[in-house]
């Protein structure tokens, strides 16, 4: 409009006819469109740089987004692996056993009327014994528990398992004199390790440092299988809870 205005005031001035005043005007009319449309483009422009750049952000967060579910999937993808873990436990239990090995002395009186003499006999016998711990791990004994603290192992306590083995023994006479029939005296002494041996595994169960070296063997090898699963990022803390 301003443009047009100043056209007619141009025209007025200088007196111009009708055919150079619709020029004028033409050209009046023809600046403002140029000029609006000018202004246009660089508004356009404007927004489109701004819509660009928001583009650009929200691309961003989808790809934070996105990678942070990544993150988080692999840290809660152990949870699909948990039944094939415990079957490989179950597998793998004679593997999991804690080996521990003990020397033991055993003192034996016999009694004088026993052997119809005066003096007591003493006998004593060293002996090296192998005990093997583990837990009951089959499929049905023990759970893998995911909680908001991380993984526990529900099992019972360890055991002794099978007999013990006696490696060696080494007998000693600690009275003086020599008894007669000694030798079957010692095979009936000797005869009794196995059952003391016994005895002992069943004692040597319930200590603190045997049940921690099972928990230790158990929870690497859940860690490990767990760690070496396909799309497992991070593996939870592990904890071994007693029924």
């Amino acid at each position: 409009m301003n443009g047009l205005a100043c056209a007619n005031g141009l025209a007025t001035r200088r007196g111009l006819k009708g055919n150079e005043l619709e020029t004028l005007i033409i050209f009046a009319i023809a600046g403002c469109l140029l000029s609006a449309g000018v202004t246009y483009l660089l508004l356009d422009y404007r927004r489109h740089g701004e819509r660009e750049l928001e583009l650009k952000k929200i691309f961003q967060v989808q790809q934070e987004v996105a990678k942070a579910r990544k993150v988080a999937a692999g840290y809660t993808h152990y949870l699909e692996h948990l039944p094939a873990a415990k079957l490989a436990v179950t597998e793998q239990m004679r593997t999991l056993m804690t080996k521990v090995v003990r020397e033991h002395l055993h003192i034996e009186i016999i009694a004088k009327d026993k052997l119809k003499q005066k003096p007591e006999a003493v006998f004593a016998i060293k002996y090296v014994t192998e005990y093997l711990f583990c837990f009951d791990l089959k499929p049905d004994s023990f759970d893998l528990v995911s909680t908001t603290g991380g993984l526990e192992i529900r099992v019972g306590r360890p055991v002794l398992y099978g007999a013990p083995y006696i490696r060696s023994s080494t007998p000693e006479r600690l009275s003086s004199e020599v008894l007669e029939g000694e030798k079957e005296i010692l095979r009936t002494i000797t005869g009794k390790l196995a059952t003391l041996a016994q005895q002992h595994g069943a004692s040597i169960a319930s200590e603190e440092a045997i049940r921690a070296l099972c928990d230790k063997r158990l929870l690497e090898f859940v860690s490990s299988f767990l760690a070496g699963q396909k799309g497992v990022t991070q593996v939870p803390g592990m904890s071994v809870l007693y029924k």
